[in-house]
């Protein structure tokens, strides 16, 4: 029964903070007058959230949050997360420093949701669900780049008093320490202005420390590899139909290579894991251009097997992912490469494509 009464109350406390305002805006949007981050360099950034801003307040409804998260109490929490870049070999930790809270009772109705003003003191002496209300979470990589996900909770539950936290505002210290358990990744060096860099400017609170010559910006898009099966069923047309492709992306301002593969291990062709390792591995790598995306055209069939063979060839499928799948550590790029397909049972779909 309480735990649906501290859900009834969540809800109220969600509608009364995005009832005003007409104009939705979406957590998604780089620009977030609610949040503010200071880049401390290698040693971290620094965090001023405020929940009160007219950006929170026109958001509108409760799905322009990045996701409901459901704690160990069974209570829906929502949940804003961004991604920060870390330095290789490092992994974040937060302390929050000013906090600004108001306890909620799950008895409270829609006529009396003020709260009541809450200490750090008395805040720390409560058994909260999440326990802070920012998170740092694990270590990950993106084009190279160590990469943590920092969680923002509104809301907290205490489910020892069937009380709600709403939090105000808060200061948070992320701090970045050095851990040899987290695996060190090497950045990609995506030339400036190309897809991959952008992207990661756009989704990171804090941009990755570039060399000085990432400050001048580049028309390159990115490097893509066209990879299609070498043999008889690849004829005249469809060569004609992958080059028209090829020629459509370099002029949006991309780096393309075709690359016809023999796949036919019975007859001296490479196996997924060859594919995988001399040909797509070698071009991420390359520091001069590394590949962005990978597309891979070719028909699937019982009979006619287009796609890349897995390590043990008699196994039937599809067999793209035999290509790209992760067999340790060093395999973690693969992540990183954006892959395209076109699953076709006959050529000529390629056509219509």
């Amino acid at each position: 029964m309480h735990r649906k009464q501290a859900s009834a109350l969540l809800i109220m406390l969600l509608t009364a903070l995005f009832i005003t305002g007409a104009t939705a805006k979406s957590f998604n949007e780089r620009s977030e007058s609610w949040l503010e981050v200071t880049d401390n360099g290698q040693s971290g950034i620094s965090i001023n959230i405020d929940f009160t801003t007219d950006e929170i307040n026109q958001i509108g409804s409760i799905p322009d949050y990045s996701t409901l998260t459901q704690t160990d109490s069974g209570i829906e929490i929502p949940m804003i997360s961004r991604l920060i870049a870390l330095p290789p070999g490092h992994r974040a930790e937060v302390r929050v420093v000013n906090r600004q809270s108001t306890l909620h009772k799950a008895g409270d109705t829609r006529a009396n949701l003020t709260g009541t003003g809450i200490s750090k003191q008395d805040l720390s002496s409560l058994r909260l669900d999440p326990p802070m209300p920012v998170i740092a979470g694990s270590v990950g990589s993106v084009r190279g780049v160590s990469v943590t996900s920092v969680s923002f909770y509104p809301y907290q539950y205490n489910e020892e008093k069937d009380e709600i936290i709403e939090n105000i505002s808060f200061e948070a210290e992320v701090t970045f320490v050095r851990d040899n358990n987290i695996q060190v990744t090497r950045p990609v060096r995506d030339l400036p202005g190309s897809d991959m860099s952008r992207m990661l400017d756009r989704i990171l609170l804090n941009k990755p420390h570039r060399d000085p010559y990432s400050e001048v910006q580049a028309d390159h898009r990115g490097r893509i590899l066209i990879l299609h099966q070498d043999n008889d069923d690849f004829g005249e047309n469809e060569q004609l139909w992958v080059d028209s492709l090829a020629n459509w992306k370099r002029q949006m301002g991309y780096s393309v290579e075709i690359l016809a593969v023999n796949v036919n291990v019975q007859e001296g062709g490479l196996t997924g894991l060859e594919v995988r390792n001399q040909i797509v591995r070698e071009r991420y790598i390359n520091q001069e251009d590394p590949l962005s995306y990978l597309i891979i055209i070719g028909a699937d069939s019982v009979q006619q097997r287009l796609w890349f063979p897995t390590v043990t060839d008699d196994v039937s499928g599809d067999h793209l992912y035999s290509v790209m799948v992760e067999d340790n550590e060093d395999d973690i790029y693969l992540s990183d490469i954006a892959v395209g397909r076109f699953h076709c049972y006959d050529f000529s779909e390629l056509r219509g494509a």
